[in-house]
């Protein structure tokens, strides 16, 4: 559950609607982008970084799209080439019909040439584990993410609760969320019950030898209150059944741990 306490420290510090600051900061950055202004681009790429891992509301594929354009330009302001045409890519998967205005991306300027060689589509790769509440992909419901261009990834709980919000451009980006380890509570299961049967193998261990003391009692004819000996054969049969009880422990817990 460690992933549940990050979120929850993160949270602490993300301002009380996230996605409409991402979406807004998107806008005012590509404006500042083609107004040449580098200080606005500074301010707004940091905002929309920030606010992208405080989004704990579902994105849809329009927030995402929006998500996209932006950092496809602050990647390539940054001299991140790859990673520009990586969210160009996410952009032309999204909206085939859409192109950039000139204003944005003139002809031959080399952004314009990351936008051409962004190939949309291609592979898809399953995420081999999820949180509870499953996974959201540029604002679909999937298990799967592209192999070859960005994504923004989002992870629900079973309660249907965002705990994770990301822009990822790789799938070695993608936080892993183990599942509970089932084994450990196999084992622990185990060894209890084996502790339980520990005790009740005593307590019939005990019981025998007891058992075993007060027949031959009998046979010699012999009061039971007038062998010095017994109650001690008594108190060393409670010792022995608990020996064994342990014992017992040991071997269920032996036994049973190279199973699970």
């Amino acid at each position: 559950m460690w992933w549940l306490v990050t979120a929850a420290i993160s949270w602490a510090e993300c301002p009380g609607d996230s996605l409409q600051s991402a979406v807004q900061s998107a806008g005012e950055l590509e404006l500042a982008y083609v107004n040449l202004d580098e200080a606005g681009f500074d301010a707004t790429s940091a905002r929309v970084r920030e606010a992208i891992p405080c989004i704990r509301a579902e994105l849809s594929s329009p927030d995402a799209f929006s998500l996209h354009r932006a950092l496809g330009l602050v990647a390539f302001v940054e001299g991140d080439d790859s990673g520009s045409r990586k969210s160009w890519a996410a952009v032309r998967s999204l909206r085939p019909g859409w192109q950039p205005a000139d204003s944005l991306m003139p002809s031959g300027h080399p952004l314009r040439e990351l936008w051409d060689a962004a190939i949309p589509g291609g592979e898809l790769v399953p995420l081999e584990r999820a949180p509870a509440g499953g996974w959201v992909v540029d604002g679909v419901r999937t298990a799967e993410v592209p192999a070859h261009h960005a994504f923004v990834l989002q992870g629900f709980d079973a309660d249907g609760q965002v705990i994770h919000t990301g822009y990822h451009r790789s799938l070695a980006e993608v936080p892993v969320f183990e599942p509970p380890d089932l084994s450990r509570r196999r084992r622990v299961r185990v060894v209890g019950s084996a502790g339980a049967g520990a005790l009740l193998l005593g307590a019939a261990a005990a019981s025998l030898v007891a058992a075993d003391a007060r027949n031959r009692a009998m046979d010699a004819h012999t009061p039971y209150e007038e062998l010095p000996g017994l109650r001690t054969l008594n108190h060393v049969g409670i010792a022995t059944g608990i020996g064994a009880g342990v014992a017992a422990v040991g071997l269920a817990t032996v036994v049973w741990g190279g199973r699970w």
